[in-house]
């Protein structure tokens, strides 16, 4: 079970990489390349469906399987184990990180209508909104942005994702000093 946690570490560092990283931006690919090591950290962690799971009830493992294929990087695994997890626990709130993994990887420009899902579920999740806030920006959608990153920096101030794509929103509205604050 330890493993499972030190995996889940790794990814979440990897998931604060990649959430608001733009793939066509070049100068990012020292975060990609540092979000993929992390990635491969957590695939090391990550143990094998049912080793060292004694005690733990369904749910824990059937995100765990949805973690391992987000830590491959292998999406349409992902989409099938979080989709059957959404199905199979329709009324643990805790099915909020199938819908938060799905959001994560969805390239369709509609991940905030899973990252929707997540929020409903759990609303001062940081991540889910500092996600959805970086996916309102890339659409054109500042205000949107801006009250999503300012709910992820209320509920976690810790995140500097939030923070530097709040700065980023700003700067495009305009207001140079909130953005030199953020």
């Amino acid at each position: 079970e330890t493993g499972y946690f030190l995996g889940k570490t790794y990814l979440a560092q990897a998931l604060a990489l990649r959430v608001g990283s733009n793939d066509e931006v070049s100068e990012l690919d020292g975060i990609r390349e540092t979000s993929l090591r992390l990635l491969e950290k957590a695939q090391r962690y990550l143990p094998p469906d049912g080793e060292g799971w004694q005690g733990s009830d369904a749910l824990d493992r059937h995100l765990l399987e949805a973690y391992r294929a987000f830590a491959a990087r292998d999406g349409t695994r992902l989409e099938v184990i979080c989709k059957e997890g959404l199905r199979l626990f329709p009324d643990d709130l805790r099915r909020a990180e199938f819908w938060m993994l799905l959001g994560f990887q969805d390239a369709s420009g509609n991940p905030p209508e899973y990252l929707d899902k997540a929020i409903q579920l759990c609303a001062h999740s940081a991540w889910a909104l500092t996600a959805r806030g970086w996916h309102h920006h890339r659409y054109g959608r500042l205000a949107d942005a801006i009250a999503d990153l300012n709910r992820a920096l209320d509920a976690n101030p810790a995140i500097y994702r939030a923070l530097l794509e709040r700065g980023t929103t700003w700067k495009d509205l305009g207001d140079l000093d909130k953005a030199v604050a953020d």
